[in-house]
């Protein structure tokens, strides 16, 4: 039973730990949207409405991050079949630079859902396993993709340095979990039942880590 309790808080540590990254990208992300808005803002108006303008994007920045901060550590994990899981789909961050339209479409669709729940042959709209993941977030940006973590490890392989946004990792040997690379040395990850989907760095997504890049067309 120890153990157990120990594994249940261990998950929820992962979990809150996947949230707060997501949050922090959100609010970087929209602190640079300020100081971009007040550079305009500057360049084509006067210091009092520049001033105006700054304070807004402010106020903006400071909404996105308080929206995008994750809740406080629940006692249990929830359930996963249940489709009240904590959403990101209103404060997302946006998928990292780098790559084309496409892969910035399908990575910034999976960053919606970090938080969402793990059920294992979903693929959504409340909850996902791996590759149900995978293969609905390139369905955002008009590809089809197929439906298992070792079929689309046969994509043409990419090394993990050279990874960009879209381009899925595989785990395992042989091959049993996917995830979809967002930049920034992250990934987002429908990983099991206790955790959810989360966004974690790509090294900690499972073993063997392979890239591979998504054809279009």
């Amino acid at each position: 039973e120890k153990e157990r309790l120990a594994a249940i808080a261990a998950a929820e540590r992962i979990r809150q730990e996947s949230l707060a990254a997501a949050a922090a990208a959100a609010a970087e992300q929209a602190a640079a949207e300020a100081r971009a808005a007040v550079v305009a803002s500057s360049s084509s108006s006067s210091a009092s409405s520049s001033s105006e303008a700054a304070a807004a994007a402010q106020d903006n920045a400071q909404a996105l991050a308080q929206a995008a901060a994750p809740a406080a550590p629940a006692a249990n994990i929830p359930d996963p079949t249940t489709s009240d899981a904590p959403t990101m789909s209103a404060s997302a961050p946006a998928a990292g630079s780098g790559g084309d339209s496409a892969g910035q479409i399908a990575a910034s669709a999976a960053m919606t859902k970090i938080g969402f729940a793990y059920v294992y042959g979903a693929d959504g709209p409340s909850a996902y396993d791996c590759s149900g993941l995978t293969t609905w977030a390139w369905a955002q940006a008009g590809v089809s993709i197929p439906r298992t973590s070792a079929e689309e490890a046969n994509f043409p392989e990419v090394s993990l340095d050279q990874l960009q946004p879209g381009d899925l990792v595989t785990y395992y040997s042989p091959v049993s979990h996917v995830a979809i690379y967002v930049g920034n040395g992250m990934v987002v990850s429908a990983a099991d039942e206790s955790l959810g989907i989360i966004y974690v760095p790509v090294e900690r997504g499972g073993p063997n880590a392979s890239g591979h890049r998504v054809p279009r067309g």
